[in-house]
């Protein structure tokens, strides 16, 4: 599959996904959990700009997530380190502040 840095990921914007769901227009942060974690949950802000957009990958290199990587899909955050990227994706939530 390759290491997660130099591999291709291709997916959606997370912010095209929830206008499709018809959130709150004034919500601008979004609450994710990973099951991966002790303490799974991380606060992305979804103001921020196009080429920082936090964005749902359900590709590695042209084929489908693998469950060591994440499956079904990972929450890429640019701009942050890899380690703050959600895998295992929960549930995630839309919130007007970064606070629960």
């Amino acid at each position: 599959m390759g290491s997660p840095p130099a591999s291709e990921w291709t997916g959606v914007l997370l912010s095209t996904l929830l206008e499709e769901t018809g959130i709150d227009p004034k919500a601008k942060w979004i609450i994710a959990e990973g099951a991966d974690s002790p303490t799974p949950c991380i606060a992305a802000c979804l103001c921020s700009r196009p080429w920082t957009t936090p964005w749902l990958a359900l590709y590695q290199n042209g084929e489908r997530i693998q469950p060591g990587q994440g499956y079904p899909m990972r929450l890429w955050l640019p701009g942050y380190e890899g380690n703050m990227n959600v895998k295992y994706l929960r549930p995630a939530h839309a919130h007007r502040k970064p606070g629960r």
